[in-house]
């Protein structure tokens, strides 16, 4: 395991209640590269949302596990002490669809959140099919990487570790080179085929990122059942 420093690492979750999800593909400032549907297989973004969780903003992925349909984004979100931290959030996706979601299960220590929307998420968003644990594919060094901004625009990466201990991070983690800023915490990432590999969880102002591997992620949703 690669131990990296991150200096001054910040979580990607926004104190500011940011506007405007267009969702097209631009190109980006220099350091992101433009991506393109007829260039690469990378998803159209509809299983991305902003999520809304008390005075903070960051992103989620719309996941199907084991026949239930969540929400996963980061702990860190949920902030406050006690009673102090919200236990709900407003989640928004890329068509419009708005919808309230329960706090299902949360572990700090991993990052990770999950949300049970309110009701049946319809529209034009599409779940992200999540592997059994053990049956994921295991990223490579070197190989193109995406996540969706705030802005729903794609920004393409490159991952530098797939097993890298980052330090105020933790360890297992993917480690890769991308312009990430504030209010994308919780984004999902994705590889070269479209495929959902994991959830951006901090980053640097100089286009250093860390996430938490789809491995931990599917761990964790394997350890609770089904919401009710």
């Amino acid at each position: 395991m690669r131990k990296i420093l991150l200096a001054g690492a910040f979580c990607l979750a926004a104190g500011l209640l940011l506007a405007g999800c267009s969702f097209e593909y631009e190109k980006q400032e220099e350091g992101v590269r433009a991506a393109s549907q007829a260039q690469r297989p990378f998803p159209d973004g509809s299983s991305e949302a902003a999520v809304y969780a008390g005075d903070l903003r960051g992103q989620g992925t719309l996941v199907e596990y084991g026949g239930s349909v969540v929400i996963v984004t980061a702990a860190h979100l949920f902030s406050g002490p006690g009673e102090d931290a919200p236990d709900y959030a407003e989640v928004v996706f890329r068509d419009g669809t708005v919808t309230a979601a329960d706090v299902y299960g949360l572990d700090r220590e991993l990052d990770v959140a999950v949300l049970s929307p309110a009701e049946p998420v319809s529209g034009m968003v599409c779940a992200v099919p999540l592997p059994l644990p053990g049956e994921e594919e295991q990223p490579a060094a070197d190989q193109t990487v995406a996540v969706f901004d705030r802005e729903g625009r794609l920004r393409l990466g490159s991952l530098v570790e797939p097993d890298a201990s980052v330090e105020n991070l933790g360890g297992g983690l993917l480690y890769f080179l991308c312009d990430v800023e504030p209010g994308m915490s919780g984004a999902g990432i994705y590889n070269e085929t479209g495929q959902y590999i994991g959830m951006l969880a901090g980053g640097t102002v100089d286009s250093r990122a860390a996430g938490i591997p789809v491995s931990a992620v599917a761990g964790f949703l394997n350890t609770m059942g089904s919401p009710q």
